[in-house]
């Protein structure tokens, strides 16, 4: 598919991803183009959001910190987070759509990221 990730993304999602790690490679467009993975730490390149580049090692989703289907569940851990929706911009975090797999609704309160490092070996 040859459309831009600004073809799917909502304007508080292109905030999310601006808001990301910065990555700080050696790459010309890195400021603009490359964040990092909120749980493994790896480059993630912005044209290859998941419905953009759907093979791509490197394709990314925007996850929910606090899972949507543990919200509920979890409403204390938001507070305190001063999250007080499912769909706030402080509950979601830009990651592989591998990474975000293997954190599937698991929730770490001890982990800004909602689940600690992952060691992706995919990247």
């Amino acid at each position: 598919m040859n459309q831009s990730p600004y073809y799917f993304l909502t304007n508080t999602d292109i905030e999310i991803w601006n808001n990301s790690l910065d990555c700080d490679c050696e790459v010309d467009e890195c400021i603009s183009n490359h964040k990092l993975c909120a749980l493994c730490k790896k480059v993630i390149i912005f044209n290859s959001y998941e419905a953009c580049q759907p093979t791509s090692q490197y394709k990314w989703n925007i996850d929910h910190i606090i899972p949507k289907s543990r919200f509920n569940e979890l409403t204390n851990y938001a507070n305190l987070r001063n999250i007080y929706n499912v769909n706030d911009k402080k509950n979601k975090q830009i990651t592989h759509v591998i990474c975000n797999k293997i954190k599937g609704d698991e929730f770490n309160p001890n982990f800004e990221n909602g689940f600690g490092f992952i060691n992706n070996t995919n990247i």
